[in-house]
Order: structure tokens, then sequence, then C-alpha cells
């Protein structure tokens, strides 16, 4: 039977050293590029050397926007066999709301183009 190497425990003054350096890169890093990028505070002067300023007065994409909300009502009665093409023209990345009812079967063909 063999017996397996193992590599001696760390000592404390190893793990302490090991700790504050992790503790300084962890800082460093913080102050060079996390503050600047997300909270537009540059206290090192870094952010705005490396870009990173920019970052964040950007606005959010994702943030609600308030516009005026519009509705349409739109009936249409079609006999068998019998078809409609509907188009409706929004603005670039406007959202769009809508609900349809029939009361029969119905073939449908929902489509975007840019």
């Amino acid at each position: 039977m063999t017996e397996l190497d193992s590599a001696p425990a760390p000592s404390p003054r190893n793990i302490l050293i090991a700790t504050g350096v992790s503790f300084v890169v962890g800082l460093l890093v913080l102050l060079t590029t996390i503050l600047p990028a997300e909270f537009g505070s540059d206290p090192l002067g870094t952010g705005g050397l490396l870009g990173l300023t920019a970052l964040s007065a950007e606005q959010n994409p994702f943030e609600e926007r308030l516009e005026v909300h519009r509705s349409d009502y739109v009936e249409f009665e079609l006999g068998p066999f019998q078809s409609v093409e509907y188009k409706y023209t929004l603005d670039l990345d406007a959202p769009l709301v809508f609900s349809w009812v029939a009361d029969g079967e119905l073939y449908y063909d929902m489509h975007a183009e840019p």
C-alpha cells in the first residue's frame, strides 16, 4: 500500500499574507474599475483614462418609458374564404399591445417587417 503525498497545511502567517494580498487586490479593483463604471465616482482618475466613467452616465435601457398610451379599435367581419391584411406602423422599438377575438375557425399569420 502506498502513502498519499499530502502537502503541508499553510501556516497562519501564509494565510494572513494571502488574505492581505487578496484584500488589497479587491480594493484596487473597486477603486479603479467598479466605482467609476457603476457609480461615476473616480477617486484615482483611472476611470477617466480607461473610459469607464462614460458607462455610469448612460441611461438605463430597461428603464420604464412614460409615453402616452393610445388605443384603437378595429372590427372585421369576414365570410368563408375571405381574407384581410391589416398593417400597423410603429416607431422603431415602440411596443404594441393587442388582443383579438374570433368566433369561428380562423387562419392567421402574424409577422413583422423592419
